[in-house]
């Protein structure tokens, strides 16, 4: 049984158990019952979401063969010296480049607060000068 004739069941059950208590009652018996009624909503398939469309589609250049691999961690330390090296050896490395990090850092910071703190021009200072009244 699928989910849709499930729920149509559930939707005349209700409804019909509605329409009983209704005509139980003879005041409302020649009345309009539809406002009594639960008004379960429709769903559509209409209202599904529709996947994206990729508006580029230009064409690209056949090429026969596939981009080269990227190179593995193993290889890239190879190259550079450094999978032949020690523990210690590494750790020292590693040491001396956080070291020289932290220079660069601490030099760019000492620029930026000396950047405010910029002494005022002197020759800009002795172009005012204040009236004074010569009696």
């Amino acid at each position: 049984m699928s989910a849709t004739s499930k729920t149509g069941a559930y939707r005349q059950l209700t409804e019909n158990r509605i329409k009983r208590e209704l005509a139980k009652d003879p005041a409302l018996a020649h009345e309009d019952w539809s406002r009594y009624l639960p008004n379960f909503k429709k769903r559509t398939l209409s209202k599904r979401r529709v996947p994206f469309k990729v508006a580029d589609k230009s064409k690209k250049n056949y090429t026969p063969f596939p981009p080269a691999p990227e190179k593995s961690k193993v290889d890239m330390q190879i190259e550079s010296g450094e999978y032949f090296l020690g523990k210690q050896a590494k750790q020292r490395a590693a040491e001396a480049e956080r070291a020289e990090q932290a220079k660069q850092k601490k030099e760019e910071k000492k620029r930026e607060r000396e950047r405010e703190y910029v002494p005022p021009e002197e020759g800009a200072a002795k172009s005012k000068k204040r009236k004074t009244s010569h009696d």
